[in-house]
């Protein structure tokens, strides 16, 4: 029987473990915690890597637990020269969910949960590849390690308990990200800025405004309380709102509530929502406030972050580069009240910029409009060149596996890899799929996905044997 199809029948032959196994990780919900002693990263990201281990043991693999932050399983003899990333921490669940949000529901060929697609089915998915391989036979002159971690979504703190043991593999891929390859992460910079007006009784007045979360998504919901005005007189201003963000306003004690809503995204893709803090300041950039240096400082950062705008020009950060694009700028959190107006944007920048670049830049337009950076923290693209051969050799294995067209890609988020020399993102969506509300309400991952993605994996790591 030919290797191929004697990997790829096992594995379409064990789908429904592949389900189960997936369900079973996802009920460890692992959002970072509170350290506690010997767990690090808090009790959920603990209890998913002792569950990962248990199905190490239930496969027949020897693991290796490091700090209680990060573990490992191989495959083959000697040093690892192929290396697999994985992470089975989880954004917390958030609103909106239709079904529990980490009970592993399967349901119409899905599995769905917290950390489905993100990263908890990807990586049963690597290890379902591992025991295909092992079941077939194969001997393998460049060995395997699965490397699976626990806070790749707060800062990836677990890698540093890596490094403490062992160095990563040569050949490094994460099934954090799309297929075929991505091979160009941009760089990363987030500003904290703010200033401090002086308060007046007068009105008008903003008694506060404010509106964000987290400093990567751009803002679905705003709100602010105005006092010195009737609703109806601020509903006649509602005609300001820029495509994109209703109002809904509401009288309370001293004053009106007035709560926007737009739609939020990711932050490296700005241009998929509509802002509703910056809709929201331009909303109260045009009523008549009676303080004027309150006024002044929301029409200013309606100058530096104009509603609709998402390439920076405004804080002249508009550059782009063939390779990897054009930079993106989300104006994502915000908060104005008793004198303060702070506020928080994420920057994405292409290979052609740099961490110093962007911070002298958005630090000089706050300064013009009477803002100051308070603070800002960085990272550098991160580019591993698309002609070597084990790029190649992964573009070839997605071509033959799905018979898809296989090019490398760039993005403006990050992986589990930015920060691994020669590392790139090899799935786990794939082009064209449907959204997996990743980070989202009812994330999901397809069972068929899931199979597909083992037999990629194994198939992977066959034909980077060769190189």
């Amino acid at each position: 029987m030919e290797l191929k199809y004697q990997i790829n029948s096992w594995i379409d032959a064990h789908a429904d473990e592949i389900a189960e196994s997936t369900v079973r990780l996802i009920k460890k919900y692992s959002p970072r915690g509170e350290a506690l002693p010997d767990k690090p990263f808090g009790q959920g990201p603990y209890e998913a890597l002792m569950e990962f281990f248990s199905l190490c043991d239930d496969l027949g693999f020897a693991h290796q637990n490091m700090d209680n932050c990060i573990g490992v399983t191989d495959l083959g003899e000697g040093e690892p020269q192929i290396g697999v990333l994985c992470h089975l921490d989880v954004v917390p669940e958030g609103p909106g969910w239709t079904m529990p949000s980490h009970e592993g529901i399967i349901k119409d060929g899905k599995v769905f949960g917290r950390g489905a697609i993100d990263d908890k089915g990807p990586a049963v998915a690597v290890l379902y590849a591992m025991k295909a391989l092992k079941e077939a036979g194969v001997s393998l002159k460049k060995p395997v390690r699965f490397i699976v971690g626990t806070d790749e979504e707060s800062g990836s703190e677990d890698i540093p308990h890596y490094k403490k043991y062992a160095k990563m593999p040569p050949m490094l891929f994460t099934p954090d990200g799309d297929y075929p390859v991505i091979n160009i992460e941009k760089g990363m910079f987030r500003a904290h800025f703010g200033k401090e007006y002086a308060v007046s009784e007068e009105l008008p007045r903003v008694r506060y405004a404010k509106g964000g979360a987290t400093v990567n998504a751009v803002p679905g919901l705003s709100s602010c309380v105005i006092e010195g005005m009737t609703k109806s007189q601020l509903e006649e201003y509602f005609s300001a709102l820029p495509e994109g963000v209703t109002a809904c306003a509401t009288e309370i004690d001293g004053g009106v509530e007035i709560a926007f809503k737009g739609a939020g995204a990711h932050a490296s893709t700005p241009e998929k929502g509509y802002n509703a803090v910056a809709g929201m300041l331009k909303f109260l950039s045009v009523l008549p406030l009676a303080n004027k240096q309150e006024k002044e400082a929301i029409c200013n950062l309606c100058t530096l972050f104009p509603y609709g705008e998402t390439d920076g020009k405004s804080v002249n950060l508009a550059i782009s580069d063939e390779k990897s694009g054009a930079l993106t700028l989300a104006f994502s959190v915000f908060a104005m009240e008793n004198g303060k107006a702070e506020g928080k944007c994420d920057i994405r920048f292409p290979v052609c910029g740099s961490v110093k670049l962007v911070e002298t830049h958005i630090s000089a337009a706050l300064n013009a409009q009477g803002f100051d950076l308070l603070e800002g923290d960085g990272s550098e693209p991160h580019e591993t060149p698309g002609d070597g051969a084990f790029v190649q050799t992964l573009l070839r294995t997605y071509h033959d596996v799905t018979g898809n067209e296989a090019y490398c890609v760039a993005i403006g988020g990050g992986t589990y890899v930015h920060h691994e020399e020669g590392g790139v993102a090899f799935g786990a969506e794939f082009p064209g799929s449907a959204d997996h509300h990743m980070h989202g309400a009812d994330e999901f991952v397809e069972i068929e996905e899931l199979v597909l993605n083992a037999k990629i994996f194994a198939q992977a790591i066959l034909n980077l044997q060769e190189i």
